[in-house]
């Protein structure tokens, strides 16, 4: 058996208890995921202290456990998810040492894949090592990735970080194999298995790295690890300690919180409620729709694909599904959507959130493609509340429609605007304040609304529009503002987004009208704060005032 001498594993655990500090440290002055970081601390130094990075390629999946790895190859956590500081996920734009990008799960081993067919067909040698965990290796593109070809390149590393949860405690087949069935799985794929133990001993570790850096055969290392390791009420409790804000407090998100009440009194009263999340589950709020309702709530993993299918099947047996999850995570269904829910006009509703800028979690988790990617496919309806209660109306509205509808709403701290008006199809929009000049903002989504009523306390003679629906439009209001001038506001994109469907409204019409479409240009936005993000994209508060002015 190797053996690490005592004066060296010493060192490391001297050098793990340093790292955690920093990490935990970060994450409270800056916001950003603990748990995670901390379970895979030993592992990540020590496949530093045995292999050869940047020449041995390394991918993280997913990004929220490489924060020791960005220690340990020279950045900086104290400006973690800041504005022009260290993102929270991996990004080859950042460093040599990230082999790839790293926001989304269940890319890992595609990507290891191919970048070990570019080496061999390029005849480099070197080795490509992957880094799996919190339930990523359940998710379909891992899946595919593990069964497309029976047999796997030579010098491929994977490293399975077990630590038996997703977000939320993983409950997949795979997770309740015995250890004999998880060797026939993984051989079957091509892979030499080695169950490998403790991922938090360092001689252990050091005994299975070794071994496995010596073979040129295809490997999979089963490891196991705790999430949150090193800091107690984390291990207690890794799914709170998850992601966080600052001072490892909670994401203040009112949204995620109203629609998750909202869905538990329309259950209440509807049997046919059904509730899915894709590994969201505590990220939405819904642990006391999840015990209230056990038999009607499935939080199915990190396997968005699955979820939007089994509620088309859902629906065509005569529930009434519920999708929960983030924006950025619908694009892993787009076919879904469109194939299996939206072709068979199913009355599935989907609560979108995180809907626009998401802060620290920067451009791979903005919410900023959704309506882009939902406006075009026919049967769909997209709804915008401005604050929580008109969230609740929303749904219960949503609810009466024979048709999927998105409801999408942003990760904040709602603005109350104590200002409601029922919401039928003749009476979609609202009108919030009505001014004597002739220039009227249509602002779509709840930050867009709180950027026009600000920009309409500088500027009283304005009328302010809460354009709460995407699909369909408010046809009769934008007939009768024609001949105003017409200012369109949004936190998403110029093209195909809401200011790109009012102009089309009017092309179709062949009215002439003055429209200025106030939006982003086409590019990804890195993590800040949601302020600075906006700046950026030029649609803060100041952009639109600036722009309205321009044009007196």
């Amino acid at each position: 058996m190797i053996k690490l001498n005592s004066e060296k594993n010493s060192a490391l655990i001297q050098q793990a208890l340093q790292l955690r500090t920093e990490i935990i440290e970060s994450v409270k002055q800056n916001g950003g995921h603990l748990a995670g970081n901390l379970g895979v601390v030993e592992l990540t130094i020590m496949l530093h202290q045995l292999f050869n990075f940047p020449i041995d390629k390394i991918i993280f999946d997913v990004g929220h456990q490489s924060y020791v790895h960005k220690i340990l190859t020279g950045r900086n956590l104290k400006d973690l998810r800041q504005t022009n500081g260290v993102s929270g996920f991996n990004d080859p734009k950042e460093s040599i040492y990230d082999s790839f990008i790293a926001g989304h799960s269940g890319n890992s081993l595609s990507a290891g894949l191919g970048l070990c067919y570019a080496r061999d067909l390029k005849g480099e040698n070197f080795k490509i090592i992957v880094v799996i965990g919190d339930a990523s290796i359940t998710n379909g593109l891992a899946l595919e990735s593990l069964f497309s070809h029976r047999e796997k390149p030579e010098n491929f590393l994977v490293i399975l970080n077990d630590n038996d949860m997703s977000i939320s405690e993983n409950k997949s087949t795979l997770q309740s194999m015995q250890s004999a069935e998880k060797k026939a799985l993984f051989t079957s794929c091509g892979f030499e298995y080695i169950d490998g133990g403790d991922g938090h001993d360092f001689e252990n570790l050091y005994k299975i790295l070794q071994k496995a850096k010596k073979k040129t055969k295809a490997i999979f290392i089963h490891l196991k690890t705790r999430k949150g390791k090193g800091l107690d009420f984390a291990e207690k409790n890794p799914c709170n300690y998850h992601s966080l804000q600052k001072d490892l407090q909670p994401a203040q998100n009112d949204f995620s919180g109203a629609m998750a009440k909202s869905i538990e009194k329309i259950a209440a009263k509807n049997k046919d409620i059904v509730v899915i999340t894709p590994a969201m589950q505590y990220g939405l709020a819904l642990d006391e729709f999840f015990y209230r309702y056990p038999t009607r709530s499935m939080d199915v993993g990190i396997c968005e694909s699955h979820a939007f299918t089994m509620a088309a099947g859902m629906a065509k047996g005569g529930l009434r599904p519920i999708i929960c999850t983030y924006s950025t995570f619908l694009q892993r269904a787009y076919d879904q959507l469109i194939h299996d829910i939206c072709i068979q006009n199913l009355p599935v509703i989907i609560c979108l959130d995180r809907a626009g800028f998401v802060g620290g979690d920067g451009k791979t988790h903005q919410g900023l493609f959704d309506i882009p990617a939902m406006r075009t496919i026919p049967h769909l309806q997209i709804y915008t509340p401005k604050d929580c209660r008109e969230g609740e109306l929303m749904l219960q509205f949503a609810i009466k429609q024979n048709c999927p509808v998105v409801l999408r709403y942003p990760n904040a701290k709602a603005v109350n605007f104590h200002q409601e008006s029922s919401i039928e199809m003749e009476n979609l929009w609202e009108i919030l304040h009505s001014g004597q000049s002739d220039i009227v903002l249509l602002a779509n989504g709840a930050r867009a609304v709180a950027r026009a009523m600000q920009v309409q306390k500088k500027i009283p003679d304005i009328t302010i529009v809460n354009a709460r629906t995407i699909k369909p439009l408010d046809e009769k209001l934008l007939k009768n503002i024609q001949n105003k001038r017409i200012f369109t506001i949004e936190e998403g994109y110029l093209s195909a987004g809401f200011g790109s469907c009012i102009a089309e409204f009017y092309i179709v019409q062949r009215m002439q009208v003055q429209l200025e479409i106030i939006a982003m240009d086409e590019r990804f936005i890195d993590h800040g704060s949601i302020e600075e993000q906006a700046k950026i994209a030029k649609i803060s508060t100041e952009d639109i005032l600036k722009r309205i002015e321009k044009s007196r």
